[in-house]
C-alpha cells in the first residue's frame, strides 16, 4: 500500500485509499456525423469507482473542466470514456483512453501535481482500433514515497485458502495481465447503453479459487450449491471479477481469495476468472446473470468452471466460486416513461420590461408591436409554449413581468403577474398568456434594473414545495425572455444554484442585438456554474438562446434547440433522487 507524503490535499480514506483529484477538460473528436440536440460526457472509472461529468452540447469540442474526486492506489488505472447522449437514442461510446497511475508517477518523480494529459481516445471496430480523438484531462493531489513504487515492482509471498489448503504463491507486479470489466463484453469496449427502460442488476460478490493450478480467463460460471466459503487466512491482495480488480490492479500468478467491496456493481454477472494468471485475451463466454432480486443471509453461488481443464484433469472441481451477495433491480426511466408515468411540466414566464428594451411606441422597440400584432417576446412565447403546452393537462400558465413601474402607485416591481391579479396570475393557454401581455403594455412604464433572481427565486418556492410528494410528479420550467442587460448577476448565479437542487430548468432566450456574454456565463455549458460564495451548481439547468439566430428559421427550429437540454435535466433530476413516475412502469 502506498503512504502519501504529508501535504494537505492528499488524504485517505477509510481503506487506507489515496484520494486525488482529476479534472476532466475536454476533448476534440472525429465525428462524421452530428444529431441535434446531442450531449457529451466523460466517464472516469477507477477501481470499480464511477464518477461522470455534466453533459455539454459542442459538437466536436465538449469543454466540461469539472473536477471529479476518486479513490485510487498507485497501482490503480483510470479509465476514461467519453459518450455522446441523446434523447431519442441510445447513449454511444465515442473513445475510450487508460492512464497507468503507477507509470504516471514513475515519469513525474513520485507526484501528480497539476499533470496535464493529452490522452488518445480509440474505440474498436470491425477493421480493428481506430482513433476518434484526443481527451485533455488534469491528475492532481497524488503523491507517494519512493518505497511505495519500489515495493509493487517487487515480488512477494502470499498465503492463501485453496480447497481447504494453504498455498504459498509468489506474485510480481511486472506480470499483470491485461484486464476488462464485466461490463466490456464486446472485445473491452461498450458501443452502446440503454437509455430507455433499463432492468440492471447490482450486486456483491465474493471469489474462492478452487484450484491451485492457472487457468486462462475464458472461464464459464455455473451454479452450485456449496457451503460458504472459509475465512481467509491472509489479507486478499486483490478484489477481482470478471479480471477487474475493485481495489488493485489483478496481478499475474495471483491464486487469491477474492472479494468484491460491500457496495453495489451495476453490471450482470458475465465471466469471472478468480485465478487472474494470464494474459491472454478475453473471449465470449457464457453468462450467468441474475434475473431477479435477490437478498438473504445464504448467498447465490456458482462455480466457475473452466472447461479445457476439467476436460484435461480427472480430479478438477473447478476455478472458484462466485458468491451473489446481493442483487436488486433498477428502473431507468426515460422522458417519456415520466411523462407517460403522470408526470406534470409546470411552464412559468417571465418577461423583460426593463427600459433598455426601448419605448413600446417606438419601431425601434424589442416591444414594439408590429401590424401583424408581433415581436420578438411573442414569436419566443409562442415558438416555445406551444411545445411545452402539451405536457400540462390543465394549460393554465402563470406570466409575470420584471423591471417596469406597474399601475396604479407604478411602484417598480420585479415580480408582478401580467394579467395585474396577484391572487391568479395563470393565463388560459399560450393564447390567455399573448393576450395578458397585449393589454399589460400599454399601462407599464419600462424601468429598471433587469434583475432574474426575485422570478427565480419565485418559481422555486413551487419547486421545493413538490420535493415533499414521493414520486415524480411535478417538474417546474421557468422561460426568461430578455433583451440581455442582466444587473444582479451575483444574486442570480445563487438563485441558479440552489434552484439545480430542485425539480426546475430556466430557459433563457435573449432578444435584439446586446451583448449576451452574462446570459453564456449562466448557461453553465463551458463549466460548473457556482453562486458568489463558491457553491457550484448540483446539475446544469438553465439552457440559453439567441433569439435572433433562428430569426429566419422555422418556429419548430426555435423550439427543438431551446428544449433539447429539459428531457434530459427532468430525468437526471429524478433519477438521482430515486423518484419514480406517479405511474410506475415497473409496475407493469
Amino acid at each position: 500500500m502506498a503512504t502519501a507524503s504529508p501535504r494537505s490535499d492528499t488524504s485517505h480514506n477509510c481503506n487506507g485509499r489515496l484520494q486525488m483529484q482529476v479534472t476532466v477538460s475536454s476533448a476534440k473528436l472525429k465525428r462524421k456525423k452530428n444529431w441535434f440536440g446531442t450531449t457529451f460526457y466523460t466517464e472516469l472509472t477507477a477501481d470499480g469507482e464511477i464518477k461522470k461529468t455534466a453533459k455539454s452540447s459542442s459538437s466536436s469540442n465538449p469543454k466540461w473542466d469539472e473536477q471529479l474526486t476518486v479513490n485510487v492506489t498507485p497501482q490503480t488505472t483510470l479509465e476514461f470514456r467519453v459518450w455522446s447522449h441523446h434523447t431519442l437514442k441510445a447513449d454511444a461510446l465515442l473513445g475510450r483512453a487508460t492512464v497507468d497511475l503507477r507509470q504516471a508517477l514513475e515519469v513525474h518523480n513520485r507526484k501528480l501535481e497539476k499533470v496535464k494529459e493529452q490522452l488518445k481516445l480509440s474505440l474498436e471496430n470491425k477493421s480493428g482500433m481506430v482513433q476518434t480523438g484526443e481527451l485533455t484531462v488534469v491528475l492532481d493531489g497524488l503523491v507517494v514515497e519512493q518505497e511505495s513504487l519500489t515495493n509493487l515492482s517487487s515480488s512477494a509471498t502470499i498465503e492463501v485458502q485453496q480447497n481447504g489448503e494453504a498455498v504459498h504463491e509468489s506474485r510480481d507486479a511486472s506480470a499483470r495481465s491485461s484486464s476488462r470489466s464485466a461490463c466490456d463484453i464486446s472485445n473491452g469496449i461498450d458501443n452502446q447503453v440503454p437509455s430507455s427502460s433499463v432492468m440492471q442488476n447490482t450486486f456483491c460478490v465474493e471469489a474462492v479459487n478452487g484450484d491451485s493450478t492457472q487457468s486462462p480467463n475464458h472461464v464459464a460460471a455455473r451454479p452450485k450449491n456449496t457451503p460458504v466459503p472459509k475465512p481467509l487466512e491472509a489479507q486478499p491482495v486483490n478484489s477481482t471479477v470478471n479480471g477487474e480488480s475493485s481495489a488493485s490492479a489483478p496481478e499475474a500468478g495471483n491464486s487469491s481469495v477474492s472479494e468484491a467491496p460491500t457496495g453495489s456493481v451495476e453490471a450482470p454477472v458475465s465471466s469471472a476468472d478468480c485465478t487472474n494468471d494470464t494474459a491472454e485475451p478475453q473471449s465470449a463466454t457464457e453468462a450467468t446473470s441474475c434475473s431477479e432480486s435477490h437478498s438473504s443471509a445464504s448467498p447465490v453461488e456458482f462455480e466457475c468452471i473452466n472447461e479445457k481443464k476439467r476436460q484435461k484433469k480427472k480430479n478438477y472441481k473447478n476455478s472458484g466460486i462466485v458468491s451473489v451477495k446481493h442483487c436488486e433491480i433498477i428502473v431507468e426511466c426515460t422522458f417519456l416513461d415520466y411523462i407517460m408515468g403522470g408526470c406534470q411540466l409546470n411552464f412559468t414566464v417571465g418577461i423583460d420590461f426593463t427600459g433598455s428594451n426601448g419605448d413600446p411606441r417606438s419601431p425601434d422597440s424589442l416591444h414594439y408591436l408590429s401590424p401583424n400584432g408581433v415581436n420578438e417576446y411573442l414569436t419566443a412565447i409562442w415558438s416555445v409554449g406551444m411545445v411545452i403546452q402539451d405536457y400540462d393537462t390543465d394549460k393554465m400558465f402563470p406570466a409575470f413581468g420584471f423591471g417596469a413601474q406597474i399601475p396604479p402607485s407604478f411602484q417598480v416591481s420585479h415580480e408582478f403577474p401580467i394579467n395585474f391579479n396577484p391572487s391568479n396570475p395563470f393565463c388560459n393557454g399560450i393564447q390567455g398568456i399573448v393576450d395578458a401581455y397585449r393589454a399589460c403594455l400599454p399601462q407599464l412604464k419600462l424601468y429598471g434594473p433587469t434583475n432574474f433572481s426575485p422570478i427565480i427565486n419565485h418559481v422555486a418556492r413551487f419547486a421545493a414545495a413538490a420535493t415533499q410528494q414521493q414520486t415524480a410528479s411535478q417538474y417546474f420550467i421557468l422561460l426568461i425572455i430578455t433583451d440581455g442587460v442582466i444587473t444582479d448577476l451575483d444574486q442570480t448565479r445563487t438563485a441558479i444554484v440552489n434552484a439545480s437542487k430542485l425539480p426546475m430548468s430556466i430557459i433563457i432566450v435573449g432578444v435584439g442585438g446586446a451583448d449576451f456574454d452574462a446570459m453564456e456565463f449562466l448557461d453553465g455549458d463551458d463549466g460548473v456554474l457556482r453562486s458568489s460564495s463558491g457553491e457550484p451548481a448540483v446539475r446544469d439547468i438553465v439552457q440559453f438562446v439567441p433569439f435572433r439566430k433562428f430569426q429566419n428559421s422555422p418556429k419548430e427550429a426555435l423550439a427543438q434547440c431551446v428544449l433539447a437540454e429539459v428531457p434530459q435535466q427532468v430525468v437526471n433530476y429524478f433519477s438521482t433522487y430515486k423518484l419514480q413516475p406517479p405511474k410506475n412502469p415497473a409496475a407493469k
